[in-house]
């Protein structure tokens, strides 16, 4: 199995730290703290607009995980929780709209004493006709539910 530093360097971004968490040899990371966090940043800035974010687990219990998108300068940036999709069987995706400069995503496993690794990890940000599709395909589920409410939001 690849290294966490190689998935996530494939997407982009590098481990810039970790906390409550020990090197655990070529079977991941050991999670030591119920609060242990791996913060990755990306190499180079992500622009603001919307993202594909999917994030995919090794074996364990991974119905939990928390994600925390960090905007602004290192250490002192505001943290906001990105509510991603969880897929089953240790699989999470969304369409997240990212506000500013994205400066870090800080996953948080919540299970001290598993083994963590990271499979998959992908972020793609989505180009104007996919992000028409998106749009599109809300406003017609909208329209089909309530027409009155797609009007009141076009008027927003």
């Amino acid at each position: 199995m690849p290294s966490l530093e190689s998935i996530v360097g494939q997407a982009g971004f590098a481990v810039a730290g970790t906390d409550g968490v020990e090197a655990g040899g070529g079977d991941g990371l050991l999670l030591k703290d119920p609060s242990a966090a791996i913060r990755l940043v990306p190499a180079r800035p992500l622009a603001p607009g919307l993202y594909d974010v999917e994030v995919a687990f090794g074996p364990g219990p991974w119905a939990d995980v928390a994600f925390d998108f960090e905007y602004g300068d290192a250490g002192s940036g505001q943290l906001r929780t990105a509510p991603l999709a969880y897929g089953g069987r240790g699989r999470y995706r969304s369409v997240c709209h990212v506000p500013d400069c994205l400066a870090a995503i800080v996953v948080r496993p919540n299970a001290a004493g598993e083994r963590l690794a990271i499979e998959r990890f992908r972020v793609t940000r989505l180009g104007w006709l996919a992000r028409l599709k998106l749009l599109g395909g809300r406003a017609f589920e909208l329209l089909r539910r309530d027409p009155r409410a797609l009007l009141a939001a076009l008027r927003r």
